[in-house]
């Protein structure tokens, strides 16, 4: 995904006012992790992402954007856990019974005399 694909883009206010107030939490995020945070703000406030930026105080634009940035974290953070998981339960080796049902359901036989 580039930077102008629709999704990876955070609306324009919300990005440019997140830039000037919470500045450290905005340089953490990616290019596709800003789409999503920008999703989840409207899906914690219930507004377009921009209008949320228009009408919440200061504390409370503070506080949708960090649960907002948590919550993108958590299920990347979850999402490579999972992967890695993967990766890890592909390269051990299956148990002989295991193997042998895998065997039987891909229709492989093996005869050992």
């Amino acid at each position: 995904m580039e930077e102008g694909d629709p999704r990876v883009q955070m609306s324009r206010l919300f990005f440019e006012r997140m830039q000037r107030e919470l500045a450290s939490l905005h340089s953490s995020l990616s290019p596709p992790e800003r789409g999503e945070v920008d999703r989840e703000v409207e899906r914690i406030t219930g507004k377009d992402c921009d209008d949320a930026a228009r009408s919440l105080s200061k504390e409370e634009f503070k506080e949708v954007a960090e649960a907002a940035v948590r919550g993108v974290k958590q299920r990347a953070k979850r999402r490579t856990g999972r992967a890695t998981m993967t990766a890890e339960s592909l390269s051990r080796p299956m148990p002989d019974q295991a193997k042998e049902e895998a065997d039987l359901r891909s229709g492989i036989f093996i005869v050992t005399l």
